[in-house]
């Protein structure tokens, strides 16, 4: 064994090797700053000239005096840009295609964006844009604190380290450059508030009811109970309406019963399904998260209202020409929503209106006044709706 080991080579003395390894990171490894530069230099790729030629669009008519002009910026990377806007006031936002799901409008800025979406009156051809992205060698100066397109304003934020100037491009895109407009290709339905977790397999339905509450408190109160219109007498149409526990009369202080939860969800308890056959939500699509509510003043004087998030999704356009809301003591006995009176008030603006919006109808409560012991409000909100691609 000694002898073994006797033949074995000796091994170098760390004090010996460090000023060889000292050497030789002087000479393989950059300095710091050098590296850093390099590698900043490696992502600011994206210029406001290659913009022009990445970012495509194509329009659509939306009617005699409108049209959707629907931009996708993904091709300029390869991936979502950090945000991109229209910065005309002539721009309707319409669509966010964004990496975060659910991601809404500030005010025409779509962030995390693939594409996105806006309608413009008919004759708007030179479209002027921000976008900015942390690889974005920009030309648009950020100066102004204020979000805006006024000088020294950018849509949004626009700081980064590519450019001496920010990393926000302002160009004008010329939509002429895209083809004509073609036709929006639109299909009318007709949609009613019902449960998201209504559940048609079932006998009976399952997933009927949902939780009511009073503003500001974190209990439900009541419980909104929903039934197919197939319960009236001779009806075989699918739809359905909400029977709800009225609010109590409260020594002149009005009493609301919402659907609205305390902390907005994922997915709205209720909302308009369209062409919903069956009272299946497989057989069409979501026109938007609803609220119903019930506001009793007096015991002859209550408000129901039905408001609708009228939804956006990229490529589709949502418009709502009409609104039916029956409200009553009385139990439903029409199943024609035109036939319901009175027709109620509806705001904002007028109708048609397109998303993404908010609208809310509201009608007094029928019925003659607030029955004394257990007093039922019957509810129905319905949509003519359209869905145009």
């Amino acid at each position: 064994m000694s002898a073994a080991v006797a033949s074995m080579p000796s091994r170098p003395s760390p004090l010996l090797l460090a000023p060889l390894l000292a050497a030789l990171l002087l000479v393989c490894v950059p300095s710091s700053s050098a590296f850093s530069r390099r590698l900043l230099q490696s992502t600011c790729d994206l210029t406001c000239s290659r913009l022009e030629s990445c970012i495509t669009a194509t329009c659509s008519v939306v009617d005699a005096g409108s049209k959707l002009v629907t931009l996708d910026v993904s091709g300029c990377k390869g991936d979502y840009v950090s945000w991109v806007c229209c910065a005309s006031a002539s721009c309707t936002p319409r669509a966010c295609n964004s990496n975060t799901v659910g991601m809404r409008f500030a005010n025409t800025t779509c962030n995390e964006a693939y594409g996105v979406s806006y309608v413009v009156p008919r004759a708007f051809v030179m479209m002027p844009i921000h976008l900015h992205d942390g690889r974005l060698v920009g030309n648009r100066t950020c100066t102004n604190g204020d979000n805006g397109w006024g000088p020294g304003q950018c849509c949004a934020g626009g700081s980064g380290n590519c450019g001496a100037i920010s990393n926000v491009c302002d160009l004008t895109l010329d939509l002429s450059r895209f083809g004509p407009s073609p036709p929006l290709t639109c299909k009318d339905d007709t949609a009613f508030a019902q449960p998201g977790a209504l559940d048609p397999s079932t006998t009976p339905y399952t997933g009927t009811s949902v939780p009511g509450y009073v503003p500001g408190q974190s209990n439900s109160a009541v419980t909104f109970t929903w039934q197919p219109l197939t319960t009236i007498s001779k009806n075989a149409r699918w739809g359905g309406f909400f029977t709800v526990p009225s609010p109590p009369v409260s020594g002149g202080s009005p009493v609301t019963y919402t659907t609205a939860p305390p902390a907005r969800g994922n997915e709205p308890p209720v909302f308009a399904c369209a062409g919903c056959a069956g009272n299946d939500k497989n057989n069409g699509h979501s026109f938007g998260g609803v609220t119903l509510s019930v506001t009793t003043y007096n015991s002859s004087y209550s408000i129901a209202s039905c408001s609708v998030d009228i939804a956006s999704r990229f490529l589709r356009l949502y418009t709502t020409t009409a609104v039916h809301l029956y409200a009553s003591y009385s139990p439903l006995t029409s199943t024609a929503p035109g036939q319901w009176k009175p027709q109620p008030a509806v705001g904002p603006g007028s109708l048609p209106l397109s998303g993404p919006t908010r609208l809310t109808a509201w009608v007094p409560v029928q019925g003659g006044s607030r029955p004394a012991n257990a007093a039922t409000v019957h509810l129905a909100c319905h949509l003519a709706t359209y869905e145009c691609v």
